[in-house]
């Protein structure tokens, strides 16, 4: 399967998102989620769920975007 991988865009001004860094979800960083799954219920333990956070970065207005890669999807 081929992916296109272009950069997301901010939420907040439009402006492309540079790619900050991407980390392993392990048991040590990520065994307490702050996050929710599609259905809005809270994810106890993201590292279950999750393998990779990526960090994006908007150089407009430096806000910050996380995205969540699926276990299932690796």
């Amino acid at each position: 399967m081929t992916l296109d991988r272009k950069k997301p865009d901010c939420w907040e001004c439009g402006t492309e998102l540079k790619l900050s860094a991407v980390n392993e979800c392990d048991v040590q960083s990520y065994s307490v989620g702050i996050a929710a799954d599609e259905n809005g219920d809270d994810i106890d333990f993201m590292h279950e769920k999750y393998d990779q956070v990526t960090f994006f970065m908007c150089p407009k207005c430096q806000s910050s975007t996380l995205v969540y890669r699926s276990r299932e999807e690796s």
